[in-house]
Order: C-alpha cells, then sequence, then structure tokens
C-alpha cells in the first residue's frame, strides 16, 4: 500500500515538473504551430502540382502566385532546418517548447517578409519596369539577403542575451562579428581570390547588411529609451498571426486554382528540377524560372 501510494506521489510530481517546464500555453501553441505549418505545406505542395497547368495558360498572375509559393515552401523548411542546427547541434541549447518557438517562429516571419521580397521582384519582372543593372544586382544581392539571413541575427542576439543577462554584452558579440566580416570582404575584395569568393562574399554581405540595422536599433533603442528586450517582445507578438495568414493564403489560393490542371506529377518534376538546377548556379536561393518540360 506505501509502495503504491509512493509511486503515485512520484507519478504526480513528475507531473507538476513538467507543467512547470512546458506550460500549458506552450504546449497548445506548438499543437497550433505544427499543425498549421502541416496544413500550408500540404497546400504549397499542391499548388507546386498546379505548375504545369499555369504555365500552360501563361497568365503572368498566375505565374507570380506559383513562383511564391513553390519557393515558399522551400525556404520554409530550410529556415526550419538551420533553425534547429543552430539551436541544438551548434549553440547545446536545452529543448524546451517555448525556447523552439521563440526561435523557429522567427523563421516564419522572416519568410514571409522574403515571400514580399519575391514578389516585388516578379511585379518588377512580369510590368517590365525598366531598371538599370546596378539597381536590379542591389535589389537581389541586398534586399533578398538582407530579409534571408536576419532571422539568424535575431537567433544570435537571443543566444548572447540568454548567456550573459545583458544586453551590451550582446550587442558586442554582434559587433565582433560584424567586424570580422567586414574584414573578410576587405580581403576578398584587395586580393580578388577566385576559389570559393563567391561564397565567402554571400556571406560576408548578408552578415553585415542583417547585422549592422540590428545593432544599430539596439543602441538606438534599448540605450536611450528603454532596457527591456524589445526583440523578444517583438518575437512573442508576431507568432500566431503570422501562421494564420500563411494557413489561410495557401487555402485561398489552392481552392481559387483548384480546378485548372490535374497534371500533378509532371508539376511535382518540373519545379523540383528547377529548383536544382538553379541551385546548381552558385546561388543559394531560388526564383523559379520558365524551364522546360519534358
Amino acid at each position: 500500500m506505501n509502495d503504491s501510494l509512493s509511486v503515485w506521489n512520484v507519478t504526480e510530481d513528475l507531473e507538476k515538473d513538467i507543467q512547470d517546464v512546458i506550460p500549458q500555453k506552450d504546449i497548445l501553441y506548438l499543437t497550433i504551430r505544427y499543425s498549421l505549418f502541416i496544413s500550408s505545406a500540404i497546400c504549397d505542395a499542391l499548388i507546386i502540382y498546379f505548375y504545369y497547368r499555369i504555365k500552360k495558360l501563361k497568365n503572368p498572375d498566375n505565374k507570380l502566385i506559383v513562383n511564391w509559393a513553390g519557393t515558399n515552401l522551400y525556404y520554409y523548411l530550410h529556415h526550419l532546418i538551420i533553425t534547429d542546427i543552430i539551436c541544438f547541434a551548434v549553440l547545446k541549447l536545452e529543448f524546451t517548447p517555448k525556447y523552439l518557438i521563440s526561435l523557429s517562429t522567427t523563421a516564419l516571419v522572416i519568410n514571409y517578409v522574403f515571400g514580399l521580397a519575391m514578389l516585388v521582384r516578379w511585379i518588377v519582372l512580369n510590368f517590365n519596369y525598366k531598371l538599370s543593372k546596378d539597381l536590379k544586382e542591389l535589389l537581389e544581392e541586398y534586399f533578398v539577403y538582407f530579409i534571408y539571413s536576419l532571422g539568424l541575427t535575431i537567433y544570435m542576439y537571443e543566444y548572447f542575451y540568454y548567456k550573459y543577462h545583458t544586453y551590451e554584452v550582446a550587442i558586442m558579440c554582434l559587433d565582433s562579428i560584424i567586424l570580422t566580416a567586414v574584414v573578410i570582404n576587405i580581403i576578398i575584395y584587395v586580393y580578388k581570390i577566385k576559389s570559393s569568393s563567391f561564397y565567402v562574399i554571400y556571406v560576408a554581405n548578408t552578415i553585415i547588411a542583417s547585422l549592422v540595422p540590428m545593432v544599430l536599433y539596439h543602441y538606438l533603442f534599448l540605450f536611450l529609451v528603454d532596457s527591456s528586450s524589445v526583440v523578444l517582445d517583438v518575437v512573442f507578438y508576431t507568432r500566431i498571426v503570422p501562421q494564420v495568414i500563411m494557413f489561410s493564403c495557401s487555402i485561398v489560393v489552392c481552392v481559387v486554382l483548384y480546378k485548372t490542371s490535374k497534371d500533378f506529377n509532371i508539376a511535382f518534376k518540373v519545379i523540383i528540377g528547377s529548383h536544382y538546377s538553379h541551385r546548381g548556379m552558385n546561388n543559394d536561393w531560388v526564383f523559379i524560372e520558365d524551364v522546360e518540360t519534358v
């Protein structure tokens, strides 16, 4: 009898400990998050399947939507993978749903801004706006890469903030990373390194483009106005809404395009083939151009 009571008490203690470590609201949010992600991923996959038929229609608006949907799924998965690697493999952070949510949800927000950048670029192309070559390169290299790497900046800042418990040290760490990136860029341009220079320049430029505005923001706002961690508050208040938008947009687009095609297999092969063919061109981001169907 006593043994049974002791086992029961231990079980209750374990349940209480689990509730303390994983709050109910975090469990609920985690369930909502992955439910919406799975649903939106399925919807985006269906949109990818519609690609072949919509390409036949040759409608710039449909083409714009399909390209956005296909790359949206691709990059969202990419961000989640990068987040997990950084948090658990590199930084050796303890796994808790609350911490995972605060970090990986940032990837979703960044992914949506990235989608906006894609829309801007495709609108420019579809409506034949006349832009200079330098302006196009600036749009692609800095605007898109800035958005793409902004999530990593927030991850790094949160990590340093949690580790040292002071935003001054966190910003100092980010400053040192920026300085390193600047030095790398100078070395590359001075010595004109050819082997793998594209990748090094890409990394250096993205770090500089994303970290400089973030550091300036914290210097101006946190030091002069408020000493609280605004980044964490922003991440907290931008969790649910972007995911609901992602889910809703995918459903709406799928419903609109539902009757346009049944050639799912061909569309899938075309999209996957275009992804891999573009990634072979020394470029880490994909805009799906016109591709030959087999």
